[in-house]
Formats: C-alpha cells, sequence, structure tokens
C-alpha cells in the first residue's frame, strides 16, 4: 500500500508511523515482517527497497530505517517521502 511518510528521529534511528488504514488493510501486528520501497532518485535508481519489522514508534506501529540507509538515500527527520508497504 503507497503512503506519503514523515520521517521522525526514532531512538539513533529515523523512522516512520504506519497508517492505521494500512495496519488494519494489511493485517499488521508489532514483530510482523514488512517490504518496504522508498521511492527516491538516487545514483539513477528510482528507489531502494528494504525488508523490516513493525515496531512501537511511541504510542503508534511504525518502522525504523536503517542508519547507512537513511544516509545513502540522504534523508533526514522531517522529511516527506512515499514509500510502498507490503507484508511479507
Amino acid at each position: 500500500m503507497k503512503d506519503t511518510v514523515l520521517l521522525i528521529e526514532s531512538g539513533r534511528t529515523l523512522g516512520f508511523i504506519i497508517q492505521s488504514h494500512i495496519i488494519d488493510g494489511l493485517e499488521l501486528d508489532v514483530g510482523d515482517l514488512v517490504e518496504i520501497e522508498i521511492f527516491k532518485a538516487v545514483e539513477n535508481k528510482p528507489s531502494h527497497t528494504m525488508t523490516r519489522q513493525v515496531r512501537w514508534v511511541g504510542s503508534s506501529k511504525g518502522v525504523s530505517i536503517r542508519y547507512y540507509v537513511a544516509e545513502k538515500l540522504d534523508l533526514n527527520a522531517g522529511d516527506v517521502i512515499e514509500v510502498d508497504i507490503r507484508k511479507v
């Protein structure tokens, strides 16, 4: 399911909250694996795909983005990016 998300700093990583309609639509719970495609052109490649576990981000469910991925894609807290979330 495609969405536009706001990146937030969560501990020492970046992450984002997954909207409730996506959580319900994909029947996601904490600990479930999701494949996330980030739509941002880097080095002539249109996007980056990764697999992450759903976790608590504050009182909401979300995912974190590994530091090296955020650095490679030049992502920062406060950036708004497009993602596609799929349950693994």
